[in-house]
């Protein structure tokens, strides 16, 4: 089946358009491959030919609690490394 895409810069499709019907400035026509599914960002142009080039997955994204948890640790550390830059302040005041 022969649509019109739009790519960006490095090739990969950004809109397909149903036969019959234009992506806009920029689009070229092309065969769709066999197996051609969305997410239509899956698919790259490469030499004429769109190839199936899934994009990574994004890092999953902390819940709040472990985000909480790991500020908690964070924040103990920081009281004990200023407990012990408090420690050595005041024994050299103190003439230590």
């Amino acid at each position: 089946m022969n649509v019109y895409i739009r790519t960006d810069d490095t090739g990969r499709l950004t809109a397909v358009a149903d036969p019959g019907f234009h992506c806009g400035d920029g689009e070229i026509a092309v065969e769709l491959p066999e197996g051609f599914a969305s997410p239509v960002r899956d698919w790259v142009l490469k030499d004429g030919v769109l190839v199936h080039d899934p994009l990574p997955l994004p890092e999953p994204v902390p819940s709040v609690d472990d985000r909480i948890a790991v500020l908690e640790e964070e924040n103990a550390h920081l009281k004990e490394a200023l407990d012990m830059l408090l420690s050595g302040v005041t024994e050299v005041a103190d003439g230590g």
